[in-house]
């Protein structure tokens, strides 16, 4: 997924995650250690990105650095395998459409 974006939406249907709200999940495979910037972007809700690693700790957050209520992490990943969680900040209540963005930055 470096290089690439995804669009989706959240909904009442959609996997539904810690605390209660809605969530989409994206594995990222990385074969050496890579420079990211990933993105949350959504005008429908408040985006917050979340990266898991391949046991599922949590290895970053955010919620609002990619300007407004975007989410954006800036990182170098470890090669190996991660959950990308793209979900709503808040409730189950809040759903809507989003973009997600993985870029490699750097050399």
């Amino acid at each position: 997924m470096p290089g690439g974006n995804v669009s989706g939406t959240i909904a009442y249907t959609g996997c539904q995650y810690a605390g209660g709200s809605f969530a989409d999940m994206y594995t990222l495979s990385l074969a050496a250690d890579t420079a990211l910037d990933l993105r949350l972007s959504s005008g429908d809700f408040d985006a917050y990105r979340i990266v898991l690693d391949a046991k599922g700790n949590l290895v970053d957050a955010d919620d609002n650095s990619g300007g407004g209520a975007n989410a954006r992490i800036v990182d170098t990943l470890p090669a190996g395998m991660y959950y990308l969680v793209a979900k709503p900040l808040g409730d189950y209540t809040k759903h809507g459409a989003y973009t997600l963005t993985a870029a490699k930055t750097g050399n």
